[in-house]
C-alpha cells in the first residue's frame, strides 16, 4: 500500500502500535507549512523577507525550535511531538527550544542554521508529497519482480532509539529484500552517523574487511585517480575487476554443494522426522542448510520448512525460507524448478501475525513496568522471563538474551538462576555463555536433573570451536537419553550426538579409551543405537579395518555435511581420522611394502604415497621412504631404527639431572627457614652446593644473607 493514503497508514499503524508514528506526515503535507517554519528564523535573512511580502524584525521567533525538534536532545522526544498527529505544528507554534543535541557542535549547528535559511524548506517538504502521489508509479511497475531483491553483500546499521523507523521492522525488511545484509544495531537515535560517528566507521571498516577489500580497494583508488591542478587521470579498472573476480571466485569455493547419489544415500524426510515438537526451530534451521549446500533437496525441503513455519510466529524466518529457496535456484539453474511453481508467501499470513506479535510486545512491555515501578521482585523476574520468551519465539535472539540476562539480578533461589541458564542455552545451543555459567553453580537436585543438558551445550560449544577432544570428552558424559527431556527433536536428536560424539573420538582418542568410553558406555550405547552405521565404524576401527572405515565416512559424508552443526568440521574430522589410521597401521611394523598398505586402505600407490610423506614431515610416523631397495617397482616404507641402549643411557642421564636440580631446590628452600634446627646444623657443617659442570659457582650456605641466594642459576 504504501503511503499513497497517509490517513490509512497511520490508522493502520495506530492500531497495530498504538501511536501514529507517521503523524508528522500530516503537518509537513500542508500547503502552508514550509511558511510558518521558516517565519521562525533567528537571523535576517532579505530573501525570505522579500518573498513574503513582509517587514521581519531582526530577531525572529526562533528556527531553533524546528532543528531542536529534528535533532532533538534526547530520541524518546519524538515520541511525544514528532509521531503523533499535528503534534510537531503544535512545537513549532510554541517555539520550544529545549536545546542542542551534545552530539551536533556549535559550528555544525550554525551552518545548519544557515542552510536552511538561504535555501527554503518548500523543496525539502516537497519530499513528503512526492511520497504519497503516483508520480513514479510507472516506473515503478516497470521493475522486475526478480529484480526487488538485492542478491549482493550489504550492510544495514539500525538505531535501537529510533522510534520512527524502528529496526525490528528494517530487519524484516533486510529479510525480504537483502538476506545477504549484515545487520548491526546501535544504541543510539534517528541520526546513528552523527550520533555515534566512530561506531558507524568501525562498523563500515570491519564489513569491508569481512569482505576482503581492505587490502586492495583503497590502495586501488588511491593509486589509480590522480588529480592535479591542470587534469584528471582515469584508471583503466581491469586491475580492480581482475581482483573482484578473485575475491568472488575464493569465496565461492569456500562452499561446497553436497551430492546425494547412489553412493552417497540421505532420505530427507526421515532425517528430518527427528526433530518435532512445539515449532521446533532447529527442524527450520537444518531445513534451510540443506536448500543452502544442496540444491537438489531445496524443494522438498522448501515445503517442509513453510508447514512447520505457519506453526510458528516467526515472520521473519518464514520469509528467510522463500529467499533461501531463491538462492538455491539460482545456484541449481533448471535442475530445480521456480520459486513461483511451488510456493508463493502468505502476506495475510504475515501481517496478521506482526499484528498479534505487536500486540503482544506492547502487553508484556507494559507488564513489565508496571511490576518495575512496583519493585516487585519476583514479578520482575518473570516478565523479563516472559519477554525473552517472546522474543525467542519471534527471532529476536539478541533481545531474547538480553532480557534473559537482565532477570539475573532478580533471581532468588537456585531453581531460578538454572532456568534462566538453561533459557540462554536454548536461545542459541553454541554460546557457551549459559552453559558455563550453569557448570559454575552449586551441585544439587536441580542441577543434577539437567546435567545431560549442561554436558551436550558444552559439546557442541567446544565442536564449534573446534576443540574435538573436548567435544568428545563432555558429549561422552552425557547421561541417558531421558535426560534431555524436552530437547530431544526440539534442539538436536539423540542420534546427532552419537555422531558428533564417535567423530570427534576417532579423530582425537586412543583405541583402548575408545573402547572403554565409548563401546563399554550403557549410557552412550543407548544413543548409537539410533545411528547403526556408528557401531559398525567403531568396530571396523577397533577391528584395524581401515578400508571400511574409510568407506563408512566416505558413504555417510552426505549425511554428515548436510548437519548444521558438523558441517564446518566433516573435512577436518575425515582428515584427523585418516592420518590415525595410518599411524596405528604402520605402528607394528619396521618395514612394509606401500603397495600392501595401499591395498589395506583401497587407495593407489601414489594416494598412499602422499599421505604417508605429509605424515613424516609432521612428525607423526617416523619412518622413511625407501626408494632405493624396493622390490619391483614399489617402494619400502622403513620404521627409524632407534638405539635403545643409548635411548636407556640419555633417559637415564636426564632423570639424574632432574633429581639433581630438585635436591638443590630444596636445599635452598631449607636455608630460608632459618629458626629449623635441621638448618642451623646445615649452617654450622658449611654445607657447599656445587652445580653441574659449566654451570656458575655454587654458594656457601654457612654465611650471606638468603637473599644473596637468589641470584644464582637455579
Amino acid at each position: 500500500m504504501g503511503f499513497r493514503n497517509i490517513d490509512e497508514v497511520i490508522s493502520r499503524l495506530r492500531a497495530q502500535t498504538g501511536s501514529d508514528r507517521l503523524g508528522f506526515w500530516k503537518y509537513f503535507l500542508q500547503e502552508d507549512a514550509y511558511k510558518n517554519c521558516e517565519q521562525n528564523v533567528s537571523i535576517m535573512h532579505p530573501f525570505l523577507v522579500r518573498r513574503h511580502l513582509m517587514i521581519v524584525p531582526a530577531v525572529f521567533r526562533q528556527i531553533d525550535s524546528f532543528i531542536q525538534l529534528l535533532y532533538p536532545v534526547r530520541p524518546e522526544i519524538w515520541t511525544e511531538w514528532v509521531m503523533p498527529s499535528w503534534k510537531s505544528e503544535e512545537w513549532v507554534e510554541a517555539n520550544r527550544t529545549p536545546g542542542r543535541p551534545s552530539w551536533l557542535s556549535q559550528e555544525e549547528y550554525e551552518n545548519l542554521r544557515k542552510a536552511l535559511a538561504e535555501s527554503g524548506l518548500k523543496s525539502q517538504l516537497n519530499y513528503y508529497k512526492v511520497a504519497i502521489s503516483d508520480a513514479n508509479i510507472e516506473e515503478d511497475n516497470k521493475i522486475p519482480k526478480e529484480a526487488h531483491s538485492v542478491w549482493k553483500p550489504a550492510l544495514f546499521i539500525a538505531a535501537s532509539k529510533d522510534f520512527i523507523n524502528v529496526p525490528a521492522i528494517g530487519r524484516a525488511q533486510m529479510a525480504q529484500y537483502v538476506p545477504d545484509a549484515k545487520i548491526v544495531e546501535l544504541n543510539v537515535g534517528h541520526w546513528a552517523f552523527l550520533e555515534a560517528t566512530e561506531e558507524v566507521n568501525r562498523e563500515l571498516e570491519a564489513w569491508l574487511d569481512s569482505l576482503g577489500f581492505s587490502s586492495f580497494s583503497f590502495t586501488w583508488i588511491s593509486s589509480t585517480i590522480s588529480v592535479s591542478t591542470m587534469d584528471v587521470d582515469i584508471a583503466d579498472d581491469e586491475q580492480h575487476q581482475q581482483q573482484l573476480s578473485q575475491l568472488q571466485g575464493s569465496r565461492a569455493a569456500g562452499k561446497r554443494t553436497v551430492v546425494v547419489d547412489d553412493a552417497h544415500p540421505f532420505e530427507l524426510e526421515a532425517y528430518i522426522s527427528s526433530y518435532s515438537g512445539k515449532f521446533a526451530r532447529t527442524y527450520i534451521d537444518r531445513l534451510l542448510h540443506i536448500m543452502s549446500v544442496c540444491p537438489l533437496l531445496a524443494p522438498q525441503a522448501l515445503q517442509l520448512a513453510i508447514e512447520e513455519a505457519l506453526k510458528g510466529r516467526d515472520t521473519t524466518l518464514y520469509q528467510e525460507i522463500f529467499h533461501r529457496y531463491q538462492r538455491a535456484y539460482a545456484e541449481a539453474g533448471d535442475e530445480i524448478p521456480e520459486l513461483s511453481a511451488l510456493a508463493e508467501p502468505d502476506q495475510q499470513w504475515i501481517e496478521e501475525t506482526n499484528a498479534k506479535n505487536q500486540a503482544e510486545r506492547t502487553k508484556l512491555e507494559v507488564e513489565l513496568k508496571t511490576y518495575s515501578s512496583n519493585m516487585i521482585k519476583e514479578s520482575i523476574r518473570m516478565a523479563h522471563r516472559d519477554l525473552g520468551d517472546f522474543y525467542r519465539s519471534v527471532g529476536e535472539h539478541n533481545n531474547a538474551l538480553k532480557h534473559y540476562t537482565k532477570s539475573r539480578e532478580f533471581c532468588t533461589t537456585s531453581q531460578h538462576l538454572l532456568d534462566m541458564c538453561m533459557s540462554i542455552i536454548e536461545t542459541g545451543p553454541e554460546a557457551p555463555a549459559g552453559a558455563a555459567q550453569a557448570q559454575k553453580e552449586k551441585k544439587n537436585a536441580e542441577r543434577l536433573k539437567v546435567q545431560t543438558k549442561l554436558d551436550i551445550a558444552t559439546g557442541l560449544s567446544h565442536l564449534g570451536q573446534n576443540n574435538y577432544e573436548k567435544a568428545a570428552q563432555t558429549l561422552l558424559k552425557a547421561g541417558p537419553m531421558k535426560g534431555l527431556e524436552e530437547w530431544t527433536g526440539k534442539l538436536i536428536a539423540p542420534g546427532d550426538i552419537a555422531i558428533y560424539a564417535t567423530l570427534c573420538a576417532l579423530a582425537t582418542f586412543p583405541r583402548s579409551t575408545i573402547r572403554a568410553q565409548i563401546l563399554d558406555n550403557e549410557d552412550f550405547g543407548t544413543y548409537i543405537e539410533q545411528e547403526p552405521y556408528i557401531r559398525e565404524l567403531l568396530e571396523s576401527y577397533i577391528s584395524n579395518r581401515f578400508k571400511t572405515v574409510l568407506e563408512i565416512l566416505e558413504r555417510y559424508s552426505t549425511r554428515h555435511y548436510l548437519d548444521i552443526h558438523l558441517y564446518q568440521h566433516v573435512q577436518n574430522l575425515t582428515n584427523l581420522i585418516r592420518s590415525k589410521s595410518l599411524v596405528l597401521y604402520f605402528q607394528p611394523f619396521s618395514a612394509i611394502k606401500l603397495e600392501r598398505m595401499s591395498q589395506a586402505f583401497g587407495w593407489s600407490v601414489d594416494e598412499l604415497e602422499q599421505q604417508i610423506v605429509a605424515l613424516i614431515q609432521s612428525g607423526e610416523i617416523k619412518a622413511r621412504v625407501d626408494r632405493q631397495n624396493k622390490v619391483g617397482l614399489i617402494a619400502i616404507l622403513k620404521a627409524k631404527e632407534t638405539d635403545q641402549r643409548a635411548a636407556l643411557f640419555a633417559k637415564a642421564i636426564k632423570s639424574g639431572q632432574e633429581m639433581q636440580a630438585a635436591n638443590r631446590k630444596l636445599l635452598l628452600r631449607m636455608r630460608l627457614y632459618v629458626p629449623d634446627p635441621v638448618v642451623a646444623r646445615l649452617q654450622q657443617a658449611d654445607l657447599v652446593v656445587k652445580p653441574p659442570k659449566g654451570q656458575q659457582q655454587g654458594f656457601n650456605f654457612g654465611g650471606g644473607h638468603p637473599s644473596e641466594l637468589l641470584g644464582g642459576d637455579y
